[in-house]
């Protein structure tokens, strides 16, 4: 079944991924390739791995693809270097060599940036124009230094200009065309390949997009994962052949006899994850093996060249003769971002400064100021220690995925966009406060902390490792713009939260399948003489959504947003409901659903998604929302209604002075705010008593146990013993019918009044947040005191570039190359032609294929 590629909610999103495969590429694709490195930084021992990953591309794809079709451009001589010392350009294991004259000659050069930034753009909209007309492919290749957005860097100090992916996607000028993005991987050997750039293009993958998440999150969640597979959980343990009584005198077998079989395994663990699980990702080689194809396990079959072909024309190329020097003091195995210190050192402090200059909002604060100091500390050391830079590598691996894990979750739940940015790009730095702010708390809780290496053991940087939050921020941002009540945001977070255990799981069963970790899990469980599996078992089944396939449209069916057009390629997704009885249209607003099951009484989660919609859950009774300032005693309400929380009364009139017993002075509010309140404490103790979430706040809890006499032995039972009651006949949790109302407040146009419905007995099913146990909030990590002196504004990007109309690039781009669009030949007089997504054309020359 095909899936229809989507900015929001629709198709398999954003399908990046990380290979030594060269993707599937038609020969009648158009090419644009660029390589960013200057003059000054092309050497070896710095960035000039990058001028081999350009001609190695060059090397497979010049003779492959219409000679007028591709576009290769340098920021440097590269032919000059490669004449002057072509072994310093080796590629590869087996250090194949370029030799200057054709492989060199049809490079372009431009040595300023801005100039080469224009040239780029207008080849981009020059080739776009003739691959949509004809349903070609657009592959876009960038070497250099980049980022985990495919973001392209030019080497210089301050990071201007530059070109970001939104760029890359104005130049584009639409979201429709079949696009692919190739830039070197960041955190292990191979390539980051993005086959859906434009989300509109039809594509249709081989797996769902979890599997895609899977990998996409690298090692957020390294470290819950190797504790679990260092516990006597893991997974290559024979837990059948361990004394049970051994297993209750310590929390992890071998415990206190660490190891260096403990360590490899380990690193090894945080090194798969952060190579986005990709096998042998400390190879920085072309992979020819087609029993290990990504692109076949993850996209397609392939239709266009196979990896033996790509191989017999990259086997022309001869290796070099001289012996191969190893640099003992590498800070990765392998070859990898040029195979020496000097050249690693320069791939991670590029990672280092990109953060410092261009992530927004991240430096402002106190603890962000020390974050900072700690790092330029680390990039003025010119030689700084093997254990200082393994933290950094595992620092900086996190915090980059983290941001683009922000992005992935507002594109997966169809959540407005903040500021129409991405979540590197924004500037809020605003602390979250009322509703919002206790959401932000549960999502920070939601995220693990970085995970270091077993040997790091005296934190020099132990600042650095602070989370920054910016993730949470984002995403919480994003939650609060389409949710105006706490239940709704609380249980926003709990899908999220879910589908993080999904995530999870999905890792720790992609890992086994790499034998390299079975191997070391082997020699790890010998070593402390722990009996062994000889195939990996899970002790719970895969959780897995119910249409894994139809993984985006977890947002509900009656979910509907109003927003403009984001600047990075999002495009408006309105969604309205017609009002059958007035004809009239109304945006309709609710708490999408990605649940993959609810806490039983043991605290596991069930192996089961619920795909739910609006009409299928129910209602909670509170009206309107409470926003809290930080001064005592005040509370903003947001509605026409409030409830009393901590001591705080709410007005139905916006912001008032509370007292310490939460008296309104007016009757018939305090009456009509103090039912609500009974009534949504009530549903959420009922929920907290039956299992359905983790916890309650400490002020919820004192009200229940005033408003719920017949509760409160239940109540205490599970705060003092964890143990969880059955819910009774009419909280049984069984399909919903169409008549009960849904879970949560009905949200429509923001600033109207919530009605409720239904039996106020009834506890919600579906729609409560799986919240974390033990939850206490986290401090605000010194952002308090700066949400309304450091909200930048600032505009990141060439103003040449981020904000020109693509039509104006390509005039001028055309004007300086003096020449006009040329078709390549043999699309000349071409009527009917097919897309090379499903073309099936013969392989080979694309110049005698049809040609007339």
């Amino acid at each position: 079944m095909a899936h229809e590629l989507a900015a929001h909610g629709g198709g398999v999103g954003d399908a990046t991924f990380v290979t030594r495969s060269i993707p599937d590429i038609s020969p009648n694709a158009g090419l644009v390739a660029l390589c960013t490195v200057p003059g000054n930084r092309a050497g070896p021992d710095d960035l000039g791995w990058h001028i081999a990953d350009f001609l190695a591309f060059k090397t497979i794809l010049g003779g492959y693809l219409h000679e007028n079709a591709q576009t290769w451009l340098a920021h440097c001589d590269i032919a000059k270097l490669i004449k002057a010392n072509p072994e310093a350009y080796t590629h590869g294991a087996d250090r194949r060599i370029f030799s200057p004259g054709k492989l060199t000659d049809n490079i372009r050069v431009e040595s300023p940036a801005a100039v080469l930034i224009k040239e780029f753009s207008a080849a981009i909209t020059k080739t776009v124009d003739i691959v949509k007309k004809y349903e070609y492919d657009l592959v876009i290749i960038i070497c250099g230094p980049t980022t985990l957005e495919q973001d392209a860097y030019f080497g210089n100090a301050i990071y201007r200009p530059y070109i970001s992916s939104t760029d890359i996607r104005a130049a584009i000028g639409s979201d429709d065309c079949s696009a692919m993005v190739i830039t070197p991987a960041l955190f292990s050997a191979g390539w980051q390949v993005n086959p859906s750039f434009c989300r509109h293009a039809r594509f249709n993958p081989r797996v769902e997009r979890v599997h895609f998440m899977a990998k996409q999150f690298g090692a957020i969640f390294a470290r819950s994962i190797v504790d679990k597979v260092t516990s006597w959980d893991c997974p290559m343990l024979d837990s059948s052949r361990v004394d049970p009584t051994r297993k209750g005198k310590v929390r992890y077998p071998g415990f206190q006899k660490a190891s260096p079989e403990n360590t490899m395994l380990q690193v090894a663990l945080q090194s798969a994850l952060a190579a986005r699980l990709m096998q042998e990702h400390s190879d920085h080689s072309f992979s020819f093996d087609g029993s290990n194809d990504d692109w076949v396990k993850l996209i397609r079959t392939r239709k266009h060249r196979t990896l033996a072909e790509h191989q017999h024309e990259w086997e022309k190329l001869p290796t070099a003769q001289t012996p191969v020097s190893i640099d003992p003091d590498r800070l990765y195995q392998g070859n990898v971002f040029g195979g020496v210190k000097a050249s690693q050192l320069a791939h991670l402090k590029h990672l280092i400064r990109d953060s410092l200059m261009m992530w927004q909002g991240v430096w402002v604060n106190e603890l962000g100021r020390g974050a900072r100091a700690k790092f330029q500390e680390f990039l003025f050391d010119e030689d700084p220690h093997e254990s200082d830079c393994l933290e950094m590598v595992y620092v900086m691996e996190q915090r980059s995925t983290l941001l683009v894990m922000g992005d992935l979750l507002v594109d997966l739940f169809n959540l407005p966009v903040p500021d129409g940015k991405r979540c590197r790009d924004y500037d809020g730095t605003s602390a979250q406060s009322g509703r919002t702010g206790l959401t932000f708390d549960l999502m920070c809780k939601s995220i693990p902390g970085v995970n270091l290496h077993p040997d790091r053991s005296v934190y020099k940087f132990g600042k650095i490792q602070a989370p920054h939050y910016r993730d949470a921020h984002y995403v919480v941002t994003a939650l609060g713009e389409l949710y105006t009540d706490s239940t709704s945001l609380d249980a926003a977070v709990g899908r999220i939260r879910n589908l993080f255990d999904v995530i999870k799981d999905r890792q720790l069963r992609l890992l086994f399948e790499n034998p390299d970790i079975r191997q070391k899990c082997r020699l790890w469980l010998t070593a402390i003489n722990m009996p062994v599996l000889s195939v990996p078992r899970f002790n719970t089944p895969r959780l897995a959504y119910e249409d894994s396939s139809a993984l985006p449209n977890i947002v509900m069916s009656a979910l509907s947003i109003s927003r403009p057009t984001t600047s990075h390629g999002m495009s408006d997704n309105h969604r309205h409901a017609e009002n059958k009885t007035t004809g009239s249209t109304q945006v309709q607003k609710g708490p999408f659903t990605a649940s993959h099951g609810v806490s039983n009484n043991h605290g596991h989660v069930e192996n089961k998604i619920a795909v739910s919609t609006k009409a299928e859950e129910k209602s909670s009774p509170v009206k309107g929302s409470v926003a809290l300032d930080k001064r005592p005693g005040n509370v903003i309400v947001q509605g026409k209604a409030g409830i009393s929380l901590s001591g705080m009364t709410a007005t139905s009139m916006g912001t008032s002075k509370g007292t310490s017993d939460g008296i309104s002075d007016d009757t018939t509010d305090r009456a009509s705010n103090d039912t609500l309140t009974k009534l949504g404490i009530r549903q959420k103790a009922m929920a907290y008593v039956t299992g359905n979430i983790a916890i309650v706040s400490p002020e919820d809890a004192k009200l229940a146990l005033e408003m719920c006499p017949d509760l409160k032995d239940a109540l205490l039972n599970r705060m003092l013993t964890g143990e969880t009651i059955d819910p009774p006949p009419s909280t049984t949790q069984t399909p919903v019918r169409q008549s009960v109302t849904s879970a949560f407040p009905s949200t429509q146009e923001r600033g109207d009044s919530r009605t409720t419905t239904g039996d106020p007995e009834q506890t919600t099913d579906e729609g409560q947040a799986v919240i974390p146990k033990l939850w206490v909030r986290p401090d605000m990590r010194g952002e308090e005191g700066t949400s309304s002196a450091l909200h930048s504004t600032q505009v990141r990007g060439d103003p040449q570039t981020t904000t020109s109309d693509p039509k104006k690039l390509a005039d001028e781009g055309r004007a300086a190359f003096q020449v006009q669009p040329v078709l390549w030949p043999h699309l000349s007089g071409r009527q009917n032609t097919n897309s090379s997504l499903s073309s099936t054309q013969p392989r080979g020359d694309p110049q005698g294929t049809t040609k007339k």
